[in-house]
């Protein structure tokens, strides 16, 4: 004959039977596993990302927030303190502010004409493509401290149309941001890194 339930069966352990899985002797739900609680995610597009992350500041910026990405609601924000990119994805998913570091490989990754969205959860990103299938992932850790007003960078009156120079290094920057999004061109006129140009 078996031992009853909840009496001691041979060898001094105990036999609990449940129909749930709450049972206060297993331990509580899933038999005594802690369920892991995920963290905030971040969903946002690829492109914009890539196009966004290219603009954050290097290693060597004694301000650490400006090396990283700025995800503020459904945008996406990076400077170097000379250029600032905003990226706007309105079906992105931001469950929480933050400023996260982008490596060159994950920039490379989000490049990829079959790269559709990343996430950065748990400490990770991941580059995905439209089935969802993983082309890339890293870790990704969240850099404290408090992101600049962008806003304040950005005239309320932008007025007609303005001629300008800028300087050629800079603007390169922004061809390789244009490249990534696609949509639009213009042609720089320049000697080298050290000249200005004129946008055409």
């Amino acid at each position: 004959m078996g031992s009853p339930l909840g009496q001691d069966c041979t060898g001094g352990s105990r036999m609990i039977a449940s129909s749930g899985l709450n049972h206060p002797e297993i331990g509580g739900a899933g038999f005594g596993v802690k369920q892991r609680k995920h963290q905030p995610m971040i969903k946002f597009n690829a492109k914009k990302l890539a196009a966004t992350a290219i603009a954050q500041a290097t290693k060597d910026e004694p301000r650490q927030y400006l090396r990283g990405v700025y995800f503020n609601g459904t945008y996406a924000v990076a400077t170097n303190g000379h250029i600032l990119t905003i990226s706007h994805d309105p079906d992105s998913q931001v469950d929480k502010n933050g400023i996260y570091t982008i490596s060159k490989k994950a920039i490379s990754a989000m490049k990829k004409e079959t790269a559709e969205t990343v996430t950065i959860r748990d400490g990770g990103l991941s580059v995905f493509n439209k089935n969802d299938f993983v082309l890339f992932t890293e870790d990704c850790i969240e850099i404290g401290g408090t992101y600049s007003d962008y806003h304040r960078v950005i005239p309320s009156d932008r007025g007609g149309a303005t001629l300008a120079l800028f300087s050629t290094a800079l603007m390169r920057r922004v061809c390789e941001t244009q490249k990534i999004l696609g949509g639009f061109s213009f042609r720089i006129t320049g000697e080298n890194d050290t000249a200005h140009c004129l946008i055409q």
